[in-house]
């Protein structure tokens, strides 16, 4: 297990932007919003990795392990959709840890407000 204390991801809503290619499909790009999340969840994941040994196992894994996330997410109020801030956590985890995301079969979410 690998505990880390991160900001609020952005909402996929603000951070996906649809775009047309040349010909004429239409296909979802990421915002800056998710790549700047994702440089603080490399530079978190780095320091953990540093002091504790249980990042580089994760890391070590194999691609196609299975794994599980829980997330607690904090927010102001309940009318956040937390599940619209999941994808970019997700991505931005996979991309740190060097892990497929479609491997994650379990996804635990508690919202606290």
């Amino acid at each position: 297990m690998i505990s880390l204390t991160l900001p609020l991801p952005p909402s996929v809503n603000v951070t996906k932007q649809a775009r047309k290619s040349k010909s004429g499909k239409i296909f979802m790009v990421g915002g800056e919003d998710a790549a700047e999340f994702a440089l603080v969840v490399q530079f978190e994941v780095n320091r953990v990795n540093e002091q504790s040994p249980i990042a580089a196992r994760i890391m070590a894994l194999s691609p196609k392990s299975r794994l599980k996330v829980e997330v607690w997410f904090t927010f102001p109020t309940w009318r956040y959709d937390s599940s619209n801030h999941i994808k970019v956590l997700e991505d931005a985890l996979a991309h740190a840890l060097g892990f497929n995301d479609m491997y994650v079969v379990e996804l635990v979410l508690h919202k606290v407000v």
